[in-house]
């Protein structure tokens, strides 16, 4: 999923209504941004939700998500599993300074 993503856009490219999101175990209205962490619940499964780049969990990629993976890289921060994964936009499996650089250019891009 990408930035600006809602849980309408999640219900369009399923094409299912049955099921939900959650954040903070509480269902997110159908034109609430989808953030990295939030739950994506069916009747049998719950999937995290990872948004690329979204490392800090606001739905958006910013320069707060910038710091904080410099400073997952540096070790200077614990990397929770739904973290290291938004930081790892290159999808190479770690998160190193390629990562920091491609999230520079997202950020970049948008302004």
């Amino acid at each position: 999923l990408n930035e600006n993503s809602t849980k309408n856009t999640i219900l369009n490219v399923i094409g299912n209504n049955n099921i939900d999101i959650y954040e903070n175990n509480n269902t997110i209205s159908a034109t609430t941004s989808i953030k990295t962490g939030n739950k994506l619940k069916t009747a049998k499964k719950e999937y995290t939700i990872i948004i690329s780049g979204d490392t800090n969990s606001d739905g958006k990629v910013n320069g707060s998500d910038l710091i904080k993976t410099y400073s997952m890289y540096k070790g200077k921060i614990t990397k929770t599993e739904d973290i290291e994964l938004a930081a790892d936009v290159n999808e190479d499996g770690k998160v190193n300074g390629s990562d920091i650089i491609k999230m520079y250019s997202m950020y970049k891009n948008k302004n």
